[in-house]
C-alpha cells in the first residue's frame, strides 16, 4: 500500500452508467490522478431512474421492488481492481436555483459513504464531480491549517449570492462528517429540502448542526463559480472537463506551474 499523506484524504466520485463519466474516471484511474491519487477512494455508480416518482412523491411499491444493484468494473487502479459501488437511483427534478434538485440522490450515496466507514479513517472526505481535475496534494497543503476542526469549505463567493459549497469539489473534516452521520435526520426533519441541490443541502444542513465554515475561495477554479484557469497554482481543483483529452490538458497544465 502507499504511504498516507498528510491531512488524509478519502476522496470519492459519483457516476452514471450511461454517457462520458466511466470513461471519465476510467481515464483518471490509468494516470493513477485525480480522486485515484488521494489515500483513500471510491466511485458510487447509478442507472438512469425510470420510476414514476417525483420531486414529491416517492411510490411505495418502487421500495418494495428490489432491482439487483449491478456493480460496473472500472478496471485496475493504483491500489487494485476498482468495482463501483453501486445506489438505488431517485427522481431528479429541477432545484430552485435550475440545477439538479438531487438531494435525495445524494442521500442516498451518503448512505453508502458511511457503509464504506472510510471517512472515519481519514482526516478530509472529499466528493468530487467526475468532470473536475483535483490535485490531492495542493489539496492537502489548503486543508492542512484545518485539520482537526469540525468544519466545511465554502469554496465559492459568486458575484450576486451569497457563498457557498460549490458541488464539484465539497471538503469536509473527518469531525464534520461525523456530526452529520449523527444528526441528519434533523436537517431532514427541519429543513425544506425536497426542490434543492445536493450542495445547498450540506451546506445548511452542517450550518444548522453548528459546523464551523471555512471561507477558501481560490481552492477550486470552477467555470460554474467564477471561471475555470487551469494555470492558477492557488487552485487545487478545476472544473469542468468532460472529456479525457480536457481533463488531461488541464491536469498538465496545472502541474507545469
Amino acid at each position: 500500500p502507499r504511504p498516507w499523506g498528510h491531512p488524509s484524504l478519502f476522496c470519492f466520485a459519483v457516476m452514471r452508467t450511461v454517457g462520458y463519466e466511466g470513461d471519465l474516471m476510467r481515464y483518471q484511474m490509468s494516470k493513477s490522478a485525480g480522486i485515484f491519487a488521494c489515500d483513500q477512494f471510491e466511485v458510487f455508480s447509478n442507472t438512469p431512474y425510470t420510476g414514476r416518482g417525483t420531486t414529491w412523491w416517492h411510490p411505495a411499491d418502487e421500495d418494495v421492488v428490489e432491482v439487483p444493484l449491478v456493480s460496473m468494473y472500472l478496471g485496475v487502479g493504483p491500489l487494485g481492481p476498482v468495482n463501483t459501488i453501486p445506489f438505488k437511483p431517485t427522481y431528479v427534478g429541477t432545484s430552485m436555483d435550475h440545477t439538479a434538485g438531487n438531494t435525495e440522490l445524494f442521500l442516498r450515496v451518503w448512505a453508502k459513504v458511511k457503509e464504506t466507514g472510510k471517512h472515519a479513517t481519514t482526516d478530509w472526505t472529499v466528493k468530487v464531480d467526475p468532470d473536475a481535475v483535483l490535485l490531492p496534494s495542493r489539496l492537502r497543503a489548503t486543508l492542512q491549517p484545518y485539520n482537526g476542526l469540525s468544519t466545511y469549505i465554502v469554496n465559492c463567493n459568486k458575484p450576486g449570492m451569497a457563498p457557498m459549497m460549490f458541488g464539484s469539489v465539497e471538503m469536509f473534516s473527518r469531525q464534520a462528517m461525523q456530526t452529520f452521520f449523527e444528526r441528519k435526520q434533523e436537517c431532514l426533519d427541519g429543513l425544506g429540502w425536497k426542490m434543492w441541490g445536493e450542495d445547498y443541502f450540506m451546506g445548511k444542513c452542517l450550518d444548522m448542526l453548528g459546523v464551523k465554515r471555512t471561507n477558501q475561495f481560490d481552492v477550486v477554479s470552477d467555470g460554474v463559480c467564477k471561471g475555470v484557469d487551469c494555470s492558477n497554482p492557488a487552485a487545487a481543483a478545476f472544473h469542468p472537463k468532460k472529456d479525457s483529452a480536457s481533463w488531461m490538458a488541464c491536469l498538465a497544465q496545472a502541474e507545469a506551474r
